[in-house]
């Protein structure tokens, strides 16, 4: 009777063994993102498909408001890795910071400018100077975009259009509401519910023409990880990337994982949402250098050696190159790839 036991009860030991090896393998590491925008989607599709663990990484993803501050816990060493928008990633590294990017998964400028009483751009030109836009917070992506945004228009940051930290997208739509800010920016901003609440879209830099090329969201990290964990960064680049592919190609399960992280419920809204960003990331998001220079382009006044700097010192997209030329990305999507 114990001989008919011992043998199983030794494989469940074994196996049980292997199971615990197998999980201890996985390496834990923490990735910032800076908001609940669209194109953080794949990021967090990455996590909820089993993708980080696919490739060897046990992930936490950590929502950090606003990218000055997303980027100031990369440097602190916090966190390995951070999605955010560029400007706070060069800021830094001009700064001195060993900061880099390493994907961009959205090429250009995703924001809309939005109004309830302003209509449009013609009356927000009539109604300055004084005008208040409500903003994330001082350092953060809608910072930067909005002083962009009003420069491309003729309007002077701190003059005519007054910078209001009024956090999140939905805390600012209430200020709007309330009379507390005249206009605010937002990824998010869909048509039909911006009708539905009164608000106006005053311009939208996806679709305004010349474009806007910008390094809009990206993942990050520092040139120290590159150069310690190679095959670290590698794995995060293999999730990220599949993880575009489950966005692009499995609407369903995209739009199920974009109302969890923002606890959403209104599918027909999300919908919407997916089909207005989808086409905007790329297969294989490089690094975007217009968008880099754009954004140096921007921080001259700030600091006058962007140029004539080395632009290659903000970027590394060896990773990106690799997935690419070996295939890898293709294959994601061939018919039947899992």
């Amino acid at each position: 009777m114990r001989r008919q036991y011992f043998i199983p009860a030794c494989l469940l030991i074994l196996l049980f063994g292997w199971n615990n090896s197998s999980q201890a393998q996985l390496t834990k590491i923490s990735i910032a993102y800076s908001a609940l925008s669209p194109t953080q989607t794949n990021l967090w599709i990455s996590k909820e498909a089993g993708l980080f663990d696919k490739y060897g990484l046990d992930v936490t993803l950590v929502l950090i408001g606003g990218g000055l501050r997303t980027i100031q816990s990369l440097i602190a060493g916090d966190v390995s890795f951070a999605q955010g928008g560029g400007e706070a990633v060069l800021v830094a590294n001009l700064k001195g910071a060993d900061t880099a990017i390493i994907a961009t998964n959205e090429p250009v400028l995703t924001y809309k400018v939005i109004g309830k009483k302003i209509k449009s751009l013609e009356e927000l030109k009539r109604a300055s100077p004084g005008v208040r836009l409500g903003i994330q917070s001082f350092g953060s992506t809608s910072d930067f975009v909005g002083r962009k945004i009003m420069v491309s228009i003729g309007l002077t940051p701190g003059k005519d259009v007054i910078m209001v930290p009024s956090g999140e997208a939905t805390g600012r739509l209430a200020a709007l509401s309330q009379g507390l800010i005249d206009l605010t920016l937002m990824q998010t901003a869909l048509p039909t519910r911006m009708s539905r609440g009164g608000f106006h879209i005053l311009l939208d830099t996806a679709t305004a023409e010349p474009p806007f090329p910008y390094h809009g969201m990206g993942l990050s990290t520092r040139r120290e990880m590159i150069r310690r964990n190679p095959g670290v960064v590698s794995s995060v680049m293999k999730a990220y990337v599949e993880g575009i592919k489950i966005y692009k190609t499995e609407r369903e399960f995209s739009l199920k994982v974009r109302a969890k992280y923002t606890r959403r419920s209104n599918m027909d809204e999300l919908q919407e949402e997916w089909k207005e960003y989808v086409g905007l990331v790329s297969k294989a998001p490089y690094p975007t250098i217009s968008g880099i220079k754009a954004m140096l382009g921007d921080l001259s006044g700030s600091f006058p050696e962007t140029s004539n700097i080395d632009i290659r010192r903000f970027y590394n997209d060896r990773f990106i190159r690799d997935l690419e030329v070996s295939g890898f990305i293709n294959n994601l999507y061939k018919a039947g790839a899992k």
